[in-house]
Order: structure tokens, then sequence, then C-alpha cells
């Protein structure tokens, strides 16, 4: 649960979605993963990391609300992560502390995109209705490797005046070893076409350098029932910037055909987000 600043405080400047009459309110829908010890004891730490979508009701309209310079679209990409304190009040009863980071941004769908970005103190209490983690024997079947050919499509919205918008087309191939149903590793080749307007670079200094941009990754795969979560940093071959980071969010459709989502950034910098389909073997 989060209390929104309304600008009635000084300090209220200093952070977003302090006035919610131009820059509307996010709600926002986030699976996420959360790290904690195995063997927890009464004072234990944990931290959480997701990526989710999230809605605007007030975007950036040139005639209807031109003060929202932030955020131009409804639908965004919402992505959290945060460090708690737990203390155990009884077995499944716990309470918590701690602080965390929420970001908002459409991965340049719409412009303008500059994201909002929210630091947030947490405090409070959770129940833990299963506290027991799954055990894995040695002798389980399941894949110990993965290969998986996903594929995205990204609408760019770059219309202002002149410019015209564009589209990405994803493609990426990738190879993970699993250490047991939950956890990964692996390595991947991500090939990106764009068919931006480059021919004349003072109008379009924003477009990207190249038309199709080839990178290396390595990445972490965690699994949970049908939801499946990827995390990784990568190297773009003649580019620049080169380093690239992407995180996935898969959803298990039916046998190995998946929901794909891909957020894709130079160093946090927003380059696109991507909708598509991967196919798993």
């Amino acid at each position: 649960m989060g209390i929104q600043t309304n600008g009635n405080k000084k300090w209220h400047k200093y952070y977003f979605l302090s006035n919610d009459k131009q820059l509307g309110r996010m709600t926002a829908l986030v699976p996420f993963i959360q790290i904690k010890p195995v063997n927890q004891r009464a004072i234990y730490p944990s931290a959480s990391f997701g990526i989710g979508l999230a809605y605007n009701n007030k975007p950036y309209h040139r005639i209807e609300n031109h003060h929202n310079q932030l955020i131009g679209s409804h639908l965004n990409a919402s992505i959290i992560g945060g460090f708690d304190l737990n203390i155990k009040i009884y077995s499944n009863l716990h309470a918590l502390a701690g602080v965390s980071f929420a970001h908002f941004s459409n991965g340049n769908t719409k412009v303008p995109n500059r994201s909002i970005n929210i630091l947030k103190l947490n405090a409070g209490l959770k129940y833990l209705f299963n506290d027991i983690a799954p055990e894995y024997n040695n002798h389980e079947d399941f894949k110990k490797y993965e290969f998986s050919l996903a594929c995205g499509f990204s609408v760019t919205d770059r219309k202002n005046g002149l410019y015209k918008g564009y589209h990405y087309y994803d493609v990426m191939l990738e190879a993970a070893r699993k250490f047991n149903p939950a956890m990964g590793i692996g390595l991947g080749l991500d090939i990106t076409f764009n068919d931006a307007d480059t021919s004349n670079s003072y109008y379009n200094w924003y477009f990207p350098e190249q038309r199709i941009q080839k990178g290396l990754k390595i990445f972490s795969q965690f699994t949970f029932s049908r939801l499946e979560m990827l995390f990784s940093f990568g190297y773009e071959l003649k580019a620049s910037p080169a380093l690239y980071d992407q995180i996935i969010l898969r959803y298990k459709i039916i046998n190995s055909i998946k929901f794909n989502m891909l957020y894709k950034s130079y160093l946090l910098f927003g380059d696109h987000l991507s909708w598509g389909v991967c196919f798993t073997l």
C-alpha cells in the first residue's frame, strides 16, 4: 500500500507523482521474486525484484494535459526492487520494514518518456500461507538444458511535427543450464531490426545509429510454475553505447509456448518495450 503525496508540503516537490491532476495515478500489477535465507532466524533480510504492467490515467496530451512532460502513454512497464528487514512474530506472521524503488516508463512507445521514479519506505505485517520451500531430489525429472527462440515487436511513437514513428523487431536465441526446476543461467544472441528513417541525421538525431543491432548476453533465469523471469546483461557489437541490460517476463501459455515481454535499456536508459512469443525446447 502506498500513500501519494499531494504537493501541500515543501518536501513533496522532490518526489514525482506529487500532483495527480497533471501526472495522474499509476495502478500496477507486478509479479516479483523474493530472495531470502533458507534458514530464517528471528530477524532476517530479504530482497525483491519484479516487472509488470502499469496504467496511468492522465498521460501527456498536447491539448488536454500538456503539463505532463514525463509519461506519454496509458500503458507502461513497471519495475520494482527493494530490501526489507523481517522480524518473526509467530511462525507465519512477520513484521517488515525497508526501502523500495519503483520505475515507470513505456520504453519509448510514446513520447514523452522521461519516466517516473519513486523511492518508498515500507513498513507492515505479512502472513505466509506456506513458508515451506519445496524440496527437489537429485533424481527428479526436469530439463537440465533449455533452448529458446523468442520473437518480439515494438511500436515506437516518435511523431513530432515532421518526424515519423518506427518499429523494433526482436529475435533472441538462448541456451540455459538449469541447476534445479527454479533456477538457471545461460547465454544468448540478440538480433534487433528497426525501420527508423535515418536519412536526415539533423532532424532524426534520436534514432538508433544502426538498423540491425547484434548483441551477446549472459542471463539468470528464475521459474515459478508458469511464470518465468530473466535478467540479462549484454554487449552490443559495433554500437555506442555497447553495454545493455534486459528484463524479460515470460508466462507459459501451453506446452512449450510462452508469452514474452521484454524491456531493454542501455545502463538503465530505456530503449524499447516489446511483446511477443517464446518457443522452448
